[in-house]
């Protein structure tokens, strides 16, 4: 028996689409002619994700009123659901050889956000949480997200032996909804 939740019981991809065309006619050779290769950019940028941060909820503030006598009673809070639930959350990525995927996920943010660009938002994600046997115990639909950052690769003359790197891409999104997939 497995008493702690497994913490890489998650499946999370990027849709088809997420990278704009003209990021993937650049990059599709160089991807296709890597050592394993790839049938897409996207199918390579998703075998790329590490880490997911799940979006919960935040500190939820109560409404406290005082009674007579100077009791305090404490009272739920008033505040929508939708507003409680934190809505900003990263995606951690393994950075790759030649810095290919942080490169093809920067192009992709630059031409998202160009004023040309009339879209406001990215596709929504879909965000799977597994039991041990791989079963989907929860689905987690973040709608109507956008990019807030890129996070910062570390170069170095001084290491010359390969290492596992990795950078993050932060993201927030309008609306997150939640279906617990149980019974």
């Amino acid at each position: 028996m497995i008493l702690n939740a497994r913490q890489n019981g998650f499946i999370f991809n990027f849709p088809k689409g997420f990278i704009v065309d003209s990021v993937v006619n650049k990059y599709e050779k160089y991807v296709k002619r890597m050592p394993i290769p790839y049938d897409t950019v996207n199918d390579f940028i998703n075998s790329t994700i590490q880490q997911v941060n799940f979006p919960t909820l935040r500190t939820i503030d109560t409404a406290e009123q005082i009674r007579p006598g100077g009791f305090k009673q404490t009272y739920k809070s008033a505040t929508t659901l939708q507003n409680l639930i934190q809505r900003d959350f990263t995606v951690t990525f393994k950075l790759g050889e030649g810095f290919i995927n942080y490169w093809i996920l920067y192009e992709n943010i630059i031409k998202f956000l160009d004023f040309q660009n009339p879209e406001q938002y990215l596709q929504d994600f879909r965000l799977l949480l597994l039991d041990n046997e791989g079963i989907v115990m929860a689905s987690v639909l973040l709608q109507q997200p956008v990019f807030t950052s890129l996070s910062e690769i570390q170069l170095n003359y001084a290491t010359s032996t390969p290492q596992f790197s990795t950078f993050s891409i932060g993201f927030k999104c309008n609306y997150v909804d939640v279906k617990l997939e149980i019974g």
